[in-house]
């Protein structure tokens, strides 16, 4: 099985979106995105669903079987950002393992491995200018 969007929908909390993930099996994924403000839902994380739901083939998120093994962190990037050295940073995380995105033109999302001892917040407030 291999890495896909799928379009996931929580009817306890009713909101949908599209998540890039691996799939695991038919009910199963690793999320390989992060939600935007729901704070379970991370790179990393394990989830079963229901499978497909018609009209628009969304999956309905069952249940979280496993937690991330990655430490998020949200934060806003100002208009002095030095973008260029954010993707030096992005890099690094990345050679760790771990995943980083900027949505929105401004906020960012970074996934850094438990087991790393990467300074975030003194990188990124050495960038934040």
């Amino acid at each position: 099985m291999g890495e896909i969007n799928i379009k996931l929908y929580n009817p306890e909390d009713g909101w949908s979106c599209t998540l890039d993930a691996l799939q695991l099996s038919d009910i199963e994924f690793e999320l390989r995105s992060n939600h935007l403000w729901e704070e379970s839902l991370t790179y990393g994380t394990i989830i079963q669903v229901v499978e497909k739901q018609e009209p628009d083939n969304s999956y309905v998120l069952k249940a979280i079987r496993k937690e991330s093994d990655f430490y998020t962190s949200r934060f806003l990037l100002n208009s002095n950002t030095d973008q260029s050295k954010l993707r030096m940073i992005g890099d690094e995380i990345m050679e760790l393992g771990g995943y980083w995105e900027v949505v929105f033109g401004g906020y960012a999302i970074v996934n850094i491995p438990k087991d790393s001892n990467f300074k975030l917040d003194e990188r990124i407030k050495s960038i934040m200018g």
